[in-house]
């Protein structure tokens, strides 16, 4: 009988040489492969995932310390083998490889774990119809075409900007004394629910009022569901997903509350309900279109304006630049308005660029489904792709040497920082909403929606930061 400290020792043994293998096949693997070099990581087999997932922007930071010539790289996440591309001539190279480097598949693969489908759902999700194609093959191009600049874009557009008139009003009646709030909260709120409400009707949150928690917390525990972290490790991810799945399912279960949301979202459903998709599949799946359009212009709104009001001469300026925007009221509730902004506000777009710039953290992500060679590197079959926007917007030669493009500075979109060129900052390089054939759908109503609520809430308040993101809100009129 072996005795326990025989066994420790064996074990003790066993974990060391795994340990020294692991260290091996990092520091040597690419000269024989020929793949991206890997960014050190200590733990076997789970490499960088507990730390991708506490803070990806640390992640990419370190890699750039470690890797300062811009080269592809790799990560190990949960034993996957994860190609990084953070130059824009290699991710351009990877945009244009879309057969190689394809989007689908990795929805394909990951959209059950991620959103709650089940394995059914995800059989009619992926069936080949007679003309060769699927809902998950044109996922994009519908929502492309729903979303692009036209009559379903301007319908959502004016319902989103009624839902927030209401929402502040709301806010206002409520306030009867000037009260410290956390400004994340409150802003993230105001996008969410006038976002919800225009594309899915009211009744979703009356009838659910802890959706819109609940469903930032799943966005939150995205890579748990991804990577099948277990139940066990991610509970309060979980039970949030079940509660929002629960929601999706009544919602979806009744005719009269469909009937109140955009186009997309019922023309979407009868497409889904005739491939045999039950209820719950329905509400997992657009709840994946959902997150989308909403949880990801909170994180933009919120910045934009933490930074617009911490910086009162710039303030001044967008207030000014707004007038023409408001003179028929306090809110923005037409077309014409909305263009205004977009269009004629050159400081509040500069603003805007720049959030983007440096608050998105949008990555574009592929699959190699063939061999591919990118920046002088083999990429394997069955690997994922990660191209990060966040390093692609450091970039000089895109942003300017001065100010530092590690620095928030609108200024770069307004005076000549590109010596070169004797030109602004291109903003055409920014790419928040990815790129390529995957070039988010809902570019166009995120711009709609941040600019618009931005405007009219620098137009209707004054909002004061007393200590770290606790505010003091005052209406400026009566």
């Amino acid at each position: 009988m072996v005795d326990f400290y025989t066994l420790s020792v064996s074990v003790v043994g066993v974990l060391l040489a795994v340990v020294a293998i692991d260290q091996f096949y990092q520091q040597y693997s690419h000269r024989w492969t020929n793949e991206p070099p890997f960014l050190p990581y200590r733990i076997p087999i789970v490499g960088h995932a507990l730390a991708f997932n506490k803070d990806l922007f640390a992640v990419f930071r370190r890699a750039q310390h470690h890797f300062s010539d811009s080269r592809p790289y790799s990560l190990m996440l949960f034993g996957h083998r994860v190609y990084v591309f953070t130059h824009n001539r290699d991710v351009s190279v990877v945009y244009r490889k879309s057969k190689e480097l394809p989007f689908t598949p990795l929805i394909e693969n990951h959209a059950g774990h991620a959103w709650g489908i089940s394995p059914h759902g995800m059989k009619r999700l992926s069936a080949i119809d007679e003309s060769g194609d699927s809902l998950f093959r044109n996922a994009h191009p519908f929502y492309r075409d729903a979303l692009k600049p036209g009559p379903q874009l301007d319908l959502v557009t004016i319902q989103f900007l009624s839902y927030l008139q209401d929402a502040l009003d709301q806010f206002d009646r409520d306030q009867t004394t000037v009260t410290e709030r956390l400004f994340y909260n409150w802003s993230t709120t105001m996008l969410g629910k006038s976002s919800t409400n225009a594309m899915m009707g009211p009744s979703l949150l009356k009838n659910s009022p802890r959706f819109l928690r609940d469903a930032f917390e799943v966005d939150k525990g995205f890579f748990y569901f991804v990577n099948k972290v277990p139940r066990m490790f991610a509970k309060k991810q979980y039970a949030a997903r079940d509660r929002v799945l629960d929601a999706l399912e009544k919602y979806f279960s009744d005719p009269q509350v469909i009937a109140e949301s955009a186009p997309m979202i019922r023309d979407r459903e009868v497409q889904l309900r005739e491939k045999g998709l039950t209820t719950r599949d329905i509400g997992a799946y657009s709840f994946s279109a959902y997150v989308a359009l909403v949880t990801n212009a909170k994180t933009i709104t919120y910045n934009l304006l933490r930074h617009i009001f911490k910086r009162p001469q710039y303030l001044a300026r967008i207030r000014e630049e707004i007038v023409p925007a408001f003179r028929s009221g306090r809110d923005i509730l037409t077309l014409e308005q909305v263009s205004i902004v977009l269009n004629q506000c050159p400081v509040l777009k500069a603003f805007y660029h720049e959030t983007l710039r440096m608050h998105a953290s949008a990555s574009s992500n592929r699959v190699v489904v063939e061999e591919a060679n990118i920046g002088g590197f083999t990429l394997k079959k069955g690997h994922n792709v990660i191209c990060p926007s966040y390093l692609q917007h450091q970039a000089p030669e895109y942003f300017g040497e001065e100010p530092p493009p590690k620095l928030f500075d609108p200024e770069r979109y307004l005076q000549p920082v590109l010596k070169e060129k004797g030109k602004p900052a291109n903003s055409s390089m920014i790419r928040a909403f990815g790129g390529g054939v995957s070039l988010c759908s809902g570019r166009h109503f995120a711009g709609n929606e941040v600019l618009s609520l931005a405007a009219t809430v620098v137009w209707r308040y004054d909002i004061e930061f007393v200590r770290g993101d606790w505010v003091k809100m005052t209406p400026r009129f009566v």
